[in-house]
């Protein structure tokens, strides 16, 4: 198992191939769930690439300190799955 293992491959297919048909029925479709003509506006195109880099940046954070708190002292805070999970509680609760 790994990363070239046949799941994730498969996976990735279906993933491309629901996204290729998501865009083709956004541009061809009579009532499409997001009109992609909103993107020629500049505006627009810059705030959802403000929004989704935001976003990924906020996994990246939570991701990365939930293997910190993980990993073994002297490099982490060698804590096990749910004392990581209770350090990200009042962020989570934050955010909601």
């Amino acid at each position: 198992m790994g990363w070239w293992s046949f799941q994730e491959i498969l996976f990735l297919i279906i993933g491309v191939i629901a996204l290729i048909a998501f865009l083709y029925l956004s541009i061809k479709g009579s009532s499409p769930l997001i009109p992609l003509g909103f993107l020629r506006e500049r505006n627009v195109l810059i705030a959802n690439t403000i929004a989704f880099l935001a976003a990924m940046a906020n996994f990246v954070a939570f991701y990365a300190f939930i293997y910190l708190a993980e990993l073994q002292k002297p490099y982490g805070f060698s804590l096990n799955v749910l004392e990581a999970a209770r350090a990200l509680l009042p962020a989570m609760v934050a955010m909601f």
